[in-house]
């Protein structure tokens, strides 16, 4: 790539991050449901229609936005269970850091909790690309919350996580232990 194309490149994914930025302002000064493209428009000073170059829709925005807050509660749980070496203290690491999200982001957890809400490429069809990528982040804090099961005492007591019926975290991901302690 050259110079000049990688440059603008990065011009237009900060600008995608900018729009995303205004978003957020947006999103918590107005409510997210009462929120409009011109007003995400307005306050990231451009235009609706160049928002609709790197959006679809506010349903595409809101996406994003849930993005980053799926990002920060990962990187929340990897620096909790980073610190700890058994099962248990993993578990309740992760535990204390989702409370943690909860009470010092509020913003981030009310985006969280609308996108979890939404039955992802359900009956309207296929999953577009940022819905999957939401979701493969969702499995990777699933896959942390996991491994901190097999690590230590707990591992020891040969648990296994399958997928079942029963709503657990994720709406169309669901898990439960198979094999308890005796």
């Amino acid at each position: 790539m050259s110079d000049l194309a990688e440059r603008r490149q990065e011009e237009k994914e900060q600008r995608r991050e900018d729009i995303l930025d205004a978003a957020e302002r947006v999103f918590q000064r107005q409510g997210v449901d009462n929120v409009t493209m011109g007003a995400i428009a307005k306050e990231a000073r451009v235009s609706r229609s160049l928002i609709y170059v790197y959006f679809t829709d506010k349903a595409d925005i809101e996406l994003a936005v849930a993005q980053r807050s799926i990002d920060l509660l990962h990187q929340l749980f990897e620096g909790a269970i980073q610190r700890h070496t058994h099962g248990i203290d993993k578990i309740r690491a992760i535990g204390e850091a989702y409370i943690t999200f909860f009470r010092t982001r509020p913003f981030h957890y009310e985006m969280f909790v609308r996108q979890e809400a939404i039955d992802v490429g359900g009956d309207q069809g296929e999953a577009t690309p940022a819905q999957r990528a939401y979701q493969h982040r969702g499995l990777q804090v699933m896959e942390l919350m996991a491994d901190a099961v097999q690590v230590g005492p707990l591992g020891r007591c040969g648990l296994a996580l399958i997928p079942t019926d029963i709503d657990c975290f994720l709406p169309n991901e669901h898990f439960v232990v198979k094999r308890p302690c005796a």
